[in-house]
């Protein structure tokens, strides 16, 4: 259905699809070109465009992509879930997510104030990157974001600031998926929905998540621009 709804969409209407298979389509086609644009954004560092070496883009958009995927698919079980409070789950599962993201960043980023002091030309550097920082944190709603200031000499520690971020997904996870194992009255009958379903969507999940750290490591291991970025290595001889 997937492939009917995209050989639609590029073909302008012309190949014939139902309504479910052109919006799942163009679903996938959206995730797809998020997973492009995220992976280019990631890639291209300073002096190092990524179209030299599109191939080493690819480990980052598929972790990229199977973040996504199991996301949606996790989040699939939080909007089945009946909740006394109804649409305030949402708010309150997101706002504790971006209350974690905010101090992961404040533990292991550097500080969007810095240690300069607060003068009045300082003043509209401080607030750019503060609302930077800000964009940061609700951005990182399902991969993590960075927003960096251009300068070298800042504090980053990006490897516990990504452990932890996964390590808050699945921790986020692995509650989302038990839900309908502890409270099992707070979801739609069995005749409705499949008691099965919630267990292929809880290992879907799980088995997405760990391929999206594995390829995250690819990335860090193998197609990052290290020797580009930060010159080639020397060697001294004595």
């Amino acid at each position: 259905r997937v492939i009917n709804g995209i050989a639609n969409f590029i073909t302008f209407d012309v190949y014939p699809a139902c309504y479910i298979e052109k919006a799942l389509g163009k679903v996938c086609l959206t995730l797809i070109f998020l997973s492009i644009s995220a992976s280019f954004n990631k890639c291209t560092k300073h002096g190092v465009p990524v179209c030299e070496k599109p191939f080493r883009l690819f480990p980052m958009f598929i972790s990229i992509f199977v973040q996504i995927i199991g996301r949606l698919y996790a989040f699939r079980i939080l909007f089945l879930f009946e909740s006394p409070i109804q649409e305030w789950k949402l708010l309150i599962f997101f706002w504790i997510h971006f209350l974690a993201i905010f101090i992961i960043k404040i533990l292991f980023e550097e500080s969007p104030v810095g240690k300069r002091p607060l003068r009045r030309r300082n003043v509209i550097s401080t607030f750019l990157n503060i609302g930077k920082f800000l964009i940061s944190v609700f951005s990182s709603s399902i991969i993590m974001v960075h927003l960096h200031d251009s300068k070298k000499n800042v504090k980053k520690e990006l490897f516990m600031s990504h452990a932890c971020f996964f390590i808050l997904i699945l921790i986020e996870h692995f509650f989302i998926i038990l839900l309908p194992f502890i409270t099992s009255n707070s979801f739609p009958p069995e005749n409705c929905l499949k008691y099965e379903s919630y267990i292929s969507v809880a290992l879907a999940v799980m088995i997405l998540w760990f391929f999206g750290v594995l390829f995250h490591v690819v990335h860090y291991s193998w197609s990052h621009p290290w020797a580009a970025i930060n010159g080639p290595e020397k060697s001294v001889s004595s």
